[in-house]
């Protein structure tokens, strides 16, 4: 085998592998726009939802322009009503008996 002959076919080796990588770049390159459009059109469904699901939470609060009866139609749902909590927060009465005597001071 001649050294031309060999030069040749690295040469013919190399074009078809630097082919081969452009076409696995410009694949690569569509499947990440693909994978991005289709991220957006899930983040504008995921934007409806939300917004929808914050709108529905807003009415269950009472909200203006939403009824009251709203909030008391879920509680009566979901078996939760609101409690009238009252606070016990001052002085305690000590009745508890004297324990035994400790051992003497200085």
């Amino acid at each position: 085998m001649s050294a031309t002959f060999v030069v040749k076919a690295a040469s013919a080796g190399s074009a078809v592998v630097i082919v081969a990588c452009l076409v696995t770049v410009g694949v690569l390159f569509q499947d990440i726009n693909t994978l991005y459009d289709d991220v957006m059109d899930d983040m504008v469904e995921f934007k409806t939802i939300a917004n929808d699901a914050w709108r529905g939470m807003m009415g269950i609060q009472g909200a203006p322009g939403v009824s009251k009866n709203n909030a008391e139609n879920v509680a009566v749902l979901l078996g939760r009503n609101k409690r009238q909590a009252s606070c016990g927060c001052g002085a305690q009465p000590n009745n508890c008996p004297a324990g035994p005597p400790g051992p003497p001071g200085q």
